[in-house]
């Protein structure tokens, strides 16, 4: 249909917002003619796919309006009743509900806590919210029989989403209506949101005990209703790569693993490492659910005489790597270094040749560049000579820096899609590449002259923009022990 003027029908005000009704006229290209035109809602000027009559269209934004001033007034209490779990297990069946009961419906994959908001002759219908969603609510409407209520097997940390002129004593009990006494782990301990500190892990307490590690300070934010919250961005200690914000208002408590139970959880996940069979879709989970407790508890002081090569490949495991193959020989690197340190080399190759694996030197350069927070390149387990990595190496490595020992020195080269060079790369990709790997080589360079190390920059006389190739790097003070 070509682009006909919209022709305005009908407009009114109601309730504070403006309803328009468009009319646009068919054409002989079309199969809507002039006896039959299409009508287009407008509520405060955005569209809304609605279809119909004028009387009709008007009707419907009405009741949309007014869906919207009932949705406004039960928010604030759908955002306490925020939670979600995986799965039924520890909640009751229900046999009768009145509208304002606390239930819990299976609702976009997970179970949802909300509030029953109308009752019909046989379905009931229960909004709820979403901490990603907290200016939406959705309605679900299900069977009674549907519908489960919380026992209290473990209660929620309520305490993240509370208003703040709620009470600070009931918010650190961690209860709702709903939900019975606080039941504690007793690999947990209570503390408030405030207290803590990047790679803590908490447990969101909801219902299934899902656990979560805190990767960065806390931000500042304000929800929709105008509250100054707080906010930690953390990593599911599942074995995926999720992350997410976890909020929190004032007085907000959670549950804390304590530090020995990380620990635990660490050589428990490396005891299922051990007796995994080699298969690529078993290894991967594992061995980063295991790199995220060693992350964590060497975080607090655990496992400080672990080998360089264990930590490199750890932090690689756990933040840096993401094609399932890489963590797959990451897990054979890792268990290798575990129960056999001292053994030939297995699986893959983090930040180093293997070759070069007990060069002392080798080994303090990785240490600078880990304690800078600098991604290593991840080298699967099959290693081609150095002259054939660019037709070998393949894309599945996570980027980063790689350290090889070239005699009297050093050599780091900067691997990006599993390329160290601008080999294979179209005339479009070369800038983006060529400047992220110039900024690469920029940092490493500050912090080798930062840690007292001699760098010399090696460069490309063959192009027009300046293009970093590699850095030469050498000790200053005595050769490393």
């Amino acid at each position: 249909m070509q682009n006909a003027e919209k022709q305005p029908v009908k407009q009114e005000h109601y309730a504070g917002h403006e309803i328009t009704i468009t009319r646009i006229p068919g054409d002989a290209a079309s199969s809507t003619s002039a006896e039959h035109p299409a009508y287009r809602l407008f509520i405060d000027g955005k569209v809304v796919p609605r279809k119909g009559s004028p009387s009709a269209l008007v009707h419907k934004a009405r009741s949309l309006i007014d869906q919207r001033a009932e949705d406004l007034q039960i928010l604030p209490r759908l955002v306490e009743l925020i939670d979600g779990r995986r799965s039924p297990s520890g909640l009751s069946e229900i046999g009768q509900v009145t509208e304002g009961d606390i239930v819990w419906v299976l609702a976009r994959g997970h179970w949802r806590c909300g509030l029953v908001t109308k009752i019909a002759r046989v379905r009931v219908t229960v909004s709820y919210t979403t901490y990603r969603s907290m200016s939406r609510v959705f309605h679900k409407v299900c069977l009674p029989r549907d519908l489960r209520r919380d026992v209290g097997r473990l209660a929620t940390s309520a305490g993240s989403s509370r208003p703040p002129a709620q009470p600070a004593d009931h918010v650190a009990a961690g209860t709702t209506a709903s939900h019975g006494p606080s039941q504690h782990p007793e690999d947990t301990e209570q503390v408030a949101f405030e207290d803590l500190k990047v790679n803590d892990v908490l447990v969101r307490g909801c219902g299934d005990g899902r656990r979560a590690r805190v990767l960065r300070p806390a931000e500042d934010f304000t929800d929709p209703f105008g509250r100054a919250m707080r906010q930690y961005w953390c990593g599911a200690m599942d074995g995926t790569a999720k992350e997410g914000w976890v909020p929190y208002g004032p007085g907000g408590t959670t549950l804390r693993l304590q530090r020995d139970a990380v620990e635990a959880d660490f050589r428990s996940a490396m005891d299922d490492l051990g007796k995994t069979q080699e298969s690529v879709e078993a290894l991967a989970p594992l061995v980063r659910r295991a790199a995220q407790y060693f992350v964590a508890a060497r975080a607090h002081g655990r496992f400080e005489d672990a080998s360089e090569h264990l930590v490199v490949a750890m932090e690689a495991a756990a933040v840096a790597a993401t094609c399932t193959s890489t963590l797959a020989s990451l897990a054979l690197r890792v268990r290798q270094l575990w129960s056999h340190p001292l053994g030939s080399h297995q699986g893959a190759a983090v930040g180093c040749l293997p070759r070069d694996a007990a060069d002392p030197m080798v080994l303090a350069a990785l240490r600078v560049v880990r304690e800078a927070g600098i991604t290593m390149a991840v080298l699967p387990d099959k290693i081609r000579p150095l002259w054939s990595w660019d037709a070998e190496f393949g894309s599945d490595g996570s980027q980063g820096a790689l350290v090889w020992s070239s005699g009297s020195s050093l050599t780091v080269e900067w691997i990006m899609g599993g390329r160290s060079g601008e080999r294979c790369l179209t005339r479009s990709q070369v800038p983006a590449v060529r400047e992220v790997r110039n900024l690469a080589f920029a940092q490493l360079e500050e912090v080798f002259r930062d840690a007292g190390w001699n760098v010399a920059t090696c460069g490309s006389t063959n192009t027009r923009t300046r293009r970093v190739v590699s850095l030469q790097v050498g000790c200053t003070a005595a050769e490393p022990s």
